[in-house]
């Protein structure tokens, strides 16, 4: 936990680009489901040497569909649930959920938290590019998948909800037109029945501005005296 940490900073004082794992939370309605982060499902990064390592079988077969980079000296926590890279660096996320839990489940969504980590950087200049892989309906092998493009240019907050039962893939690549930093946090919801469609940050902004005139017809104020004398 302290390398992380210690990781995390040295990559923010150089203005890397920088992904983040979170684990799935408590449900927040009563569609979500809870699965164990390690037992019931995986979320990892890999950069590309260690991904064509890794995978194996139908796995290995989807990786050139998702090809976005060759990039081999990421630098991923030893966990590989964080990720730091610089711009046109190109990281892996696969999340793979267990047989075991499989029944659990009808979807996953993964919602994406986007911020800046450097003082005057704009999410329009600096962002992830993001590849992933789809199911289509009813199809199976190669054949029954397209790849999906998405980016988090200029969004704070998006959700991505890609086709699948049990395993989704994933390619960040960093980009920077102007010098600055960013970190993306991923989480992942399972659910069940009905689900996120789209999501928008609790903040609620007011203002005021100064009129001269009044806004609606104010009458006129009477006034009555009165006086009392001693004679």
């Amino acid at each position: 936990m302290k390398l992380i940490k210690f990781a995390l900073i040295v990559a923010l004082l150089l203005g890397v680009a920088v992904l983040l794992l979170i684990p799935s939370p408590a449900p927040t309605y009563a569609a979500e489901v809870t699965l164990n982060l390690g037992s019931e499902y995986e979320a990892l990064f890999f950069d590309a040497r260690d991904i064509n390592i890794l995978l194996t079988g139908f796995e290995r077969m989807l990786l050139p569909q998702l090809k976005a980079g060759d990039d081999s000296n990421i630098q991923i926590s030893a966990d590989r649930k964080n990720a730091f890279l610089k711009p046109g660096q190109t990281v892996y996320y696969v999340v793979k959920i267990k047989p075991e839990a499989k029944h659990k489940i009808d979807y996953t969504t993964f919602i994406l938290k986007t911020v800046p980590t450097v003082t005057g950087t704009s999410l329009k200049t600096n962002y992830f590019t993001i590849k992933y892989i789809e199911s289509i309906a009813g199809g199976t092998g190669l054949g029954g998948t397209i790849v999906s493009q998405d980016s988090t240019k200029g969004k704070a907050y998006q959700v991505i909800s890609p086709a699948g039962e049990d395993l989704y893939m994933f390619s960040y690549t960093a980009v920077a037109e102007k010098a600055g930093g960013i970190r993306t946090t991923i989480g992942t919801h399972f659910q069940q029945g009905p689900g996120i469609i789209d999501i928008s940050p609790n903040l609620l902004i007011s203002g005021c501005n100064h009129t001269d005139k009044p806004l609606l017809c104010v009458p006129d104020i009477s006034y009555n005296y009165w006086y009392g004398y001693n004679m």
